[in-house]
Parts: structure tokens; sequence; C-alpha cells
């Protein structure tokens, strides 16, 4: 199902103030250009309906700033965070944004220049040390806690993160930035997720490297166990010993169940030794990660009651996933569900370079090697399986599945997926990520729905909605349209596991095109109404709606 809409004209009141590189109108550069902060709330202007029953805040993080100074950002995942809020009230949408005060921005605004280095961009030295004093910094650099990946609460805070060890406290509703937090002291990691897990109290969990010790940890925190300081709770639940001390893998997310954490270990990995050395060598963090295909998938399952990891391993041919979908259990079986893909990591192709003069029509023929081919994805482990399971037989009985789980004389069970998508929904979707499901109702549990972003070769420029019980999908696009995100937001009473509204933010490199805040019905995927802001935003990450 095609849905096409007209943005509405602004009227004489209400005009665009292009925050964004004007001078790059209708190229794909324009939405990785600079934005300004907007911390007065301003009123959207309203197209169609948005249901009054929408009571809350929509909150989004991604880059911001791509310059200080003279100093430019090299990678898209480097530039300094901004935070963005539409607000809800009685079928009213109002929008304000402010720029993540984190030390990288505060430190970077004062010298006018790039302070500390980020993802793929090395600070200047600072002119005013000497040679001895800047040499000696290359062995101390400053961590950044630019956290402009996602927003996530945390008993009764609110915290940005990236991938570090740092978390950044924010006031949810003024976008105010407050304390930061640094999971080093508390649990002993040097980076962890960005996609943290719940459970229905409001227990969180998360995943985190410890280098030194060659474990992945995974870590817990239990709801107000200290209101003004919740992450003072976090504790180690489980640790997994890593495959390689010296090439630990890296993850972007995990799943979870209602009794099991599982962690993939993927084939992607890291050069420990290269990230340790790179401020020596300025090598790019992207170019220190390699997809090493001789390397298997695995799946570590950790026991959320025991904290007892299964020391049976769970292999797979290598395959690449950023975002997880959900993970159940159904009839004696761990059910697996993500978006993923065989290719290899997709980080290089993010440099701000690569988008300077790319154009939405010449986007595809110049990315024509590209390839942002995630797709859907269930494995299936049974829960009784042991070192004395059947061996070379399937091992799986939950009815509906193809996929399979056999033991095999090497000690490992080795797994094969279901593809949860037919060819008409590869074709319409051109691959599916940015997966979000009714969360509150259905994580951990049996679902049918889960929303996600369809590409076109790398940027986002469809929304789709895929039913996992017939492998199908609606879709949402506008010509010169870049949506983010979808989220859900369940209604009041919904008795479906669809009923609510999917919520995105939808911008255009067109500056005759306006940025809005898209509201889509759950259930059909129709549009609803949108909310239209007289400002431009950066392509962002991720948010949340609380």
């Amino acid at each position: 199902m095609m849905t096409s809409t007209t943005a509405p004209t602004m009227n004489n009141n209400f005009v665009k103030e292009h925050d964004l590189d004007t001078t790059q109108d209708g190229t794909i550069g324009k939405l990785f250009s600079s934005a300004n902060e907007h911390p007065e709330p301003i009123e959207a202007i309203i197209t169609g309906t948005i249901p009054k029953w929408i009571k809350g805040g929509l909150l989004r993080n991604g880059p911001g700033k791509f310059e200080v100074g003279e100093d430019k950002y090299n990678h898209w995942f480097d530039g300094l965070a901004l935070l963005h809020r539409f607000d809800f009230e009685d079928g009213v949408v109002k929008y304000h944004s402010k720029f993540l005060k984190s030390d990288s921005y505060v430190k970077a605004m004062e010298q006018n220049r790039i302070v500390i280095s980020e993802f793929g961009t090395f600070a200047t030295p600072d002119p005013c040390k000497g040679f001895l004093d800047r040499f000696l910094s290359k062995f101390k650099p400053s961590v950044s806690d630019n956290n402009n990946v996602n927003i996530f609460p945390i008993g009764d805070g609110v915290y940005t993160a990236t991938e570090t060890s740092l978390l950044r406290r924010i006031d949810h509703e003024t976008l105010d930035t407050e304390d930061k937090v640094d999971l080093v002291n508390l649990v002993s990691v040097n980076l962890s997720t960005a996609h943290p897990h719940y459970d229905q109290d409001g227990t969180y969990y998360n995943i985190g490297s410890n280098f030194k010790a060659g474990l992945y940890h995974v870590i817990k925190v239990k709801p107000n166990v200290n209101v003004s300081d919740p992450v003072e709770g976090a504790k180690i639940l489980n640790t997994i010993k890593m495959e390689s001390r010296a090439k630990p893998g890296y993850y972007h997310s995990f799943s979870m169940s209602a009794n099991y954490i599982i962690f993939h270990e993927q084939p992607l990995r890291m050069n420990l030794l290269g990230i340790m050395t790179r401020p020596l060598f300025k090598t790019d963090i992207a170019k220190l990660m390699i997809f090493d295909r001789k390397l298997k998938s695995k799946f570590h399952i950790c026991d959320k009651n025991t904290g007892e990891t299964w020391p049976l391993k769970f292999v797979m041919e290598p395959f690449l996933h950023i975002h997880t979908m959900n993970s159940f259990e159904e009839d004696g079986h761990l059910v697996i569900d993500m978006a993923c893909t065989d290719e290899a990591s997709p980080y290089d192709d993010f440099y701000l370079s690569s988008f300077k003069k790319m154009t939405a029509d010449d986007a595809a023929p110049k990315m024509k090697d590209v390839k942002l081919t995630q797709l859907p994805r269930r494995f299936v482990i049974p829960l009784d399986v042991t070192p004395e399971s059947s061996k070379d037989v399937n091992l799986v009985t939950l009815s509906g599945t193809t996929a399979t789980a056999i033991l095999k004389e090497d000690g490992f069970v080795h797994l094969t997926y279901e593809p949860l998508y037919t060819d008409e929904f590869v074709k319409m979707s051109s691959g599916f990520d940015f997966p979000r499901i009714n969360y509150d109702f259905y994580n951990t549990k049996p679902y049918r729905y889960c929303y996600g972003a369809g590409f076109d070769r790398i940027l986002v420029d469809k929304l789709i909605k895929l039913d996992i019980s017939t492998k199908s999908g609606k879709v949402w696009k506008e010509d010169e349209c870049y949506p983010s995100e979808p989220v859900f937001v369940p209604s009041p009473n919904a008795t479906e596991e669809d009923e609510g509204v999917v919520l995105s933010v939808v911008i255009s490199p067109n500056n005759a095109k306006p940025t809005f805040l898209l509201v889509l019905d759950g259930q059909s995927f129709t549009e609803l109404g949108r909310a239209t802001i007289p400002y431009d935003i950066p392509y962002g990450m991720h948010g949340m709606f609380m």
C-alpha cells in the first residue's frame, strides 16, 4: 500500500528559517549540515488531524553542528548533539530544540575549535600548550560525551547516550543538560550500547565491554534505587567471555526476552590495539572495524533470573545486525527477531564528504556499490537443548517456522534463520531497519507488527509497517522526503496491537519543502495529519515518546 501526500503551503505569518546550508539546496549534503537550536517553543501548523488523545512529547537526538570555528567534523556520527522535542496537547503540537551542553560542546564553544576527538574526527592540538604537552596528551585522550545517538529513561531520569561509557542526564521537558555519569566507575565497562531494554517494572538492562578483562557485561539497574541518581544502582548481572580480547566484537544493540538476554557476538570486530593507539596514528574508528567473514556469528544466552550464562553456544553463518526487533519465549523455544545483513559495516559510507554534492537524482548511480540490505530475520532456539541432545537433527519443534537448530559434533548448535519477508516485500522496501514495535505492551511477548524504515541506497526514504504473520508490508513515501525512524504510540485503552499512531520527523533537501512531524494511523498506515515547523532539522538518529 502506497500513500502519497502533498506538503502544506506556508502562510505569510509562518516564514521558514533555513537553518541548513541553503547553497546545497537539493543536495543530500544539506541534510548533514549544521542547524541552530530553537529553545523557545513554537506552535506548529497542523494539516489534517492530530488525535487529541496524544499527550506527551516526542524526543529526538542526532548530530546538529558539524563545524566549530574553522574546524570541521568528518563523519555524520561526529556532529555535536542537538536535542528536539515535539509536545502534544489537545491536538496542538509545539516544537523546541537545544544543543546538548556536553563537555565536547562547551569546550569547543569556549575555544572555537574541536577540542575532543570523535568517531571520525581528531581534535586540533591546543595552540596554547607546548610541544611536549601536546605530544603527551595523545596518550591520554579525552573520551567524548557528545551523546548524539539516543535518549532513554533509567528510573526517574532521562539520559542521552552514544557508544561510550558516558551518559548525560537531561531534563526531558526543557532539554536542559544535567549531570554526566561514567559507567566505568560503576560497572567497569569501557563502552555500552545506546539501545537498552526494560522489563515491565522499569528494570533497565544494557551490555558493555570490559576490554582489560576480556569480558562483555550485562548491566542491570532496578527502578528507583536512587531517584536522584538512578544509575548509581547499576550492577553486573552476567558476564560473557570474549572470543578474542585483541579483537572484541562490535555491537549496537542486543535482544531480550522475558527470562533471557541474547548477545550476538558478530564478526564485525574492533582492532583494540589500533583503537588504543589511534591518537598517535590518527586512524578513524570506522577503519579499525573489520567484518571478518572467516568467523561465525555467535549467540550467547544469559539467564536474567540466575545470572548464569549458558555454556552452550549457538553459531550461524556470518552476518551483521545493527538493530533488533523483538525476542520472546513460546512453546519451549526462544524466538529472536532482528534486522540483518550479510554485507560489511556501512559506517564507512557516512563520511560527510560523500554527501556534499550528491543530489537526490544522482545519489543512486554514485552509490551503486552501497548496499544497505538489512532485512528482518527470525532465529529459533529450543530452550531444552543440552550437550546431550540428539545430534545432526533439527531440534526446533515450534510450529509455523522454517528456522532450524542442529547440534553438531563440534559442540555448537548451528542455526539457520527464517526470512520474515517475501520477494515482493524486498522490492517494496529496498531494505528494512530502525525497527520499532509496540514496546510497552509487546516487548518480550509474541507480536505481529513491526514498524521500520526503508532505504534508497543509503538514506531512509520510506516508512514501512511489517506484518510478520503474512511477511507483507505497507509503505508511506513522499517525493524528496526523508523520514526518521518510526515511533509507535499506543492509543488509550487499545485492544489491538497496532491501535495507535506512528510518529516520524520528515525532512527534505529541497528548500521549498518544509520540515514536518508526520502522524500515521498505526493500523491503516495512512496519514492522519502533519505538524509543520519553520526550521530545518539535520538527518537524525533515534528518539522516544514519553
